[in-house]
């Protein structure tokens, strides 16, 4: 690889490049998607736990980790973090038009999403999805609602799986 690149950290900052910008084409393609019941809450929550899932996700989480003990890494990765944040946040703009005015609420909505996905992806290195991780994404569905002023989904009964 150096053979390409002037020095290993040349290197990694171009892995973090590509892992960057395939991760930010993921999210956006997976929020983005037509959903059949035009429940766009459901589908985010959906799909942002399936993108913290994924070997990208979880190959950028070990590198944000071992950013806090390497300064040069660190800066390398603030500006692909930080233009995420951004991007996600643009999507869930475009995705969610009725919650224009709820200010503080929309932001609340999608930091608990975000903190409470990411922090069961952490356990999820661990362990498998289980009927607990569904219970937690159906509450977090709920909560969201909450927040926007929705309805509740209606209860699929306990044969269904999916989050409520």
């Amino acid at each position: 690889m150096l053979h390409h690149f002037p020095s290993k950290l040349a290197v990694v900052r171009a892995a973090v490049e590509y892992l960057h910008a395939k991760r930010l084409r993921a999210f956006r393609k997976a929020v983005t998607k037509p959903s059949a019941d035009n429940d766009h809450v459901r589908q985010s929550v959906e799909a942002y736990w399936c993108h913290v899932r994924h070997p990208m996700f979880v190959a950028f989480f070990e590198l944000a980790v071992a950013a806090r003990t390497e300064k040069e890494l660190a800066r390398i990765l603030r500006p692909a973090q930080e233009a995420f944040e951004r991007e996600w946040y643009q999507a869930a703009v475009e995705i969610f038009p009725e919650w224009e005015g709820r200010g503080e609420k929309f932001d609340l909505a999608l930091d608990l999403s975000r903190y409470v996905l990411e922090g069961m992806a952490i356990s999820f290195l661990t362990h498998k999805e289980t009927e607990r991780d569904k219970r937690v994404i159906a509450y977090l569905d709920e909560k969201i609602r909450e927040l926007a002023g929705l309805p509740s989904r209606p209860s699929r009964g306990a044969a269904d799986s999916t989050p409520q």
